[in-house]
C-alpha cells in the first residue's frame, strides 16, 4: 500500500423497514448492480447487471447507467447527483442508505464487506513448535498409485499414449469462469464463450445492411443495439424526460462523460448511414481491403467529412465491413456495418399450415371441437321436473330420507 488516503463508504441495505446488511467499500469506482462481482450487489428484480456507478473523488457522485427502472435518490429519479451521508438510494424495492463517509489509509482499513478482497482476510497463525510437522510424521503414508509412473505400479491406461490411446475421460475440463469472488478490480473481464456450433449465415441473416452499436465502460459491455433498418442513434441526457421526441436519446450518458448534452453516434438518411466521430475522440477505423487506421488518419486522409449536427465532429460512411471504434473518456462506442437479421415467419401462414406439426395441431383442434358439439347435441334430459309423475307416497319418502 502506498498510504494514499481513500474514502470508505458505509451503506445500509433495507427491504421495507428491515435492515438486511451493511457494507463498507473503499473504491474510486463503486459498481452497483445485480452482477455478483459488483461492489454493492442489489438482489432486486428491477436492478440491472450494471445498474449504476458511484465515483469517489473530491465528491461522491452517483451516475445512473440508463436503466429502464431508473435510480431514485431521496425520492427523485436522477441521472447523476452528489451523495452525502443520510441520502437514500432506491432501486426497485431495495433501499440503500449512505450512512457515513470516512477517510482510511488503505482499502483494508474499511470494514470488510461480503465478498471483499482477499487482502481483507487475516492470515492464519503459524504452527507452534513444529507441531504440524510432528503430526504429519504420525500419519501413515498412502498406498502407492496403481496407475502411477513410478515403481510398483502399472502404466496409467488413461495417460496420453496409454493403453486406451486417449486422454482421461474422467478428468475435469478446465473452467472458463474460474474467477474468485474476491478477485481484484481489473484482473477479470466479461466475455461471451462459444458453447455450440456455428449457425449457417443464410438461416439468420438477410442481404440487407444493418448497423450494430456497442457501448462499453472500460472493458465492460453496457449496452448493445441492432439498427435494422439503419437509423440515427443518439446518446446523452434527455432534459425533457421523453416529452420532446426531437430531443430523445437512445442511451443515457452523463454530460460530463460525453462532453455535450446530446450527440449522435450514427446518422442515417436516404437509406445510408454514417458513424460520427466526436471532437477529441480517439480510436480506430477498419474498412475492408484497407489497413486499420486511427481516427485522425481517417480525417486527414479525406475518409471522414465534417458533421453538420455537431460542431468539430466528423462522419464516416458505413460501408459493408466498416467498423469504427471511438473512445470518449471512459466510454467506448463501437459502430459497425453488419448483415441484417431475417424476420421470423408468422405462426399461421400457409407454409406453416403445410407442415406436419401444424396439421397435427389443426386436426386435434377439429377433432375436439366435433366431440364437444356431439356431446351438446345428444345430451340426455337432465331429469323430469314435473310433479305429476311423483306420487304422494314417493314425495313422502323423498322428504323422509
Amino acid at each position: 500500500m502506498d498510504g494514499k488516503k481513500k474514502i470508505a463508504l458505509t451503506f445500509a441495505f433495507y427491504e421495507g423497514d428491515t435492515l438486511v446488511r451493511r457494507e463498507t467499500v473503499a473504491q474510486d469506482i463503486v459498481k452497483v448492480g445485480k452482477d455478483p462481482k459488483s461492489h454493492l450487489r442489489v438482489d432486486d428484480e428491477a436492478a440491472s447487471r450494471m445498474h449504476a456507478v458511484i465515483e469517489v473523488q473530491d465528491d461522491v457522485t452517483l451516475i445512473d447507467l440508463g436503466n429502464e427502472a431508473g435510480t431514485m435518490v431521496n425520492g427523485a429519479r436522477v441521472n447523476k447527483c452528489k451523495l452525502n451521508p443520510g441520502d437514500q438510494i432506491q432501486i426497485g424495492n431495495t433501499l440503500i442508505v449512505l450512512e457515513k463517509m470516512e477517510e482510511g489509509t488503505a482499502v483494508a482499513a474499511a470494514v470488510p464487506a461480503v465478498g471483499g478482497d482477499a487482502g481483507d482476510v487475516p492470515a492464519p497463525a503459524a504452527a507452534v513448535g513444529g507441531g504440524a510437522a510432528a503430526a504429519a510424521a504420525d500419519v501413515p503414508a498412502p498406498p502407492a498409485n496403481p496407475f502411477g509412473g513410478g515403481g510398483g505400479g502399472g502404466a496409467n491406461p488413461f495417460a496420453s499414449g496409454g493403453g486406451f490411446g486417449s486422454s482421461n475421460p474422467f478428468a475435469v475440463s478446465p473452467s472458463h469462469g474460474g474467477v474468485p469472488d474476491d478477485a481484484p478490480e481489473g484482473t477479470y473481464e466479461y466475455r461471451l464463450i462459444k458453447s455450440g456450433p456455428d449457425v449457417p449465415a443464410d438461416e439468420v441473416e438477410s442481404p440487407a445492411t444493418a448497423v450494430a452499436v456497442r457501448i462499453l465502460w472500460g472493458r465492460n459491455l453496457l449496452h448493445i443495439d441492432h439498427l435494422n433498418p439503419p437509423r440515427s442513434y443518439y446518446v446523452g441526457e434527455d432534459d425533457t424526460a421523453g416529452k420532446n421526441k426531437a430531443l430523445a436519446v437512445d442511451y443515457n450518458v452523463p454530460q460530463e462523460k460525453l462532453g455535450t448534452t446530446r450527440a449522435p453516434i450514427v446518422i442515417a438518411s436516404a437509406g445510408s448511414a454514417a458513424a460520427v466521430i466526436l471532437p477529441n475522440a480517439t480510436g480506430t477505423v477498419e474498412v475492408n481491403g484497407q489497413p486499420k487506421m486511427t481516427l485522425q488518419e481517417a480525417i486527414s486522409g479525406g475518409m471522414a467529412q465534417p458533421c453538420a449536427e455537431v460542431s468539430g465532429a466528423h462522419q464516416i460512411p458505413l460501408q459493408t465491413g466498416t467498423m469504427v471504434n471511438m473512445t470518449v473518456g471512459d466510454l467506448t462506442f463501437e459502430v459497425s456495418s453488419v448483415a441484417g437479421g431475417k424476420k421470423v415467419a408468422a405462426a399461421f401462414t400457409l407454409a406453416a399450415l403445410a407442415s406436419g406439426a401444424m396439421l397435427y395441431v389443426v386436426g386435434s383442434f377439429v377433432g375436439h371441437a366435433g366431440l364437444l358439439a356431439a356431446m351438446a347435441m345428444f345430451m340426455p334430459p337432465l331429469g323430469d321436473t314435473s310433479d305429476d309423475s311423483i306420487s304422494d307416497d314417493q314425495r313422502y319418502l323423498i322428504q323422509q330420507y
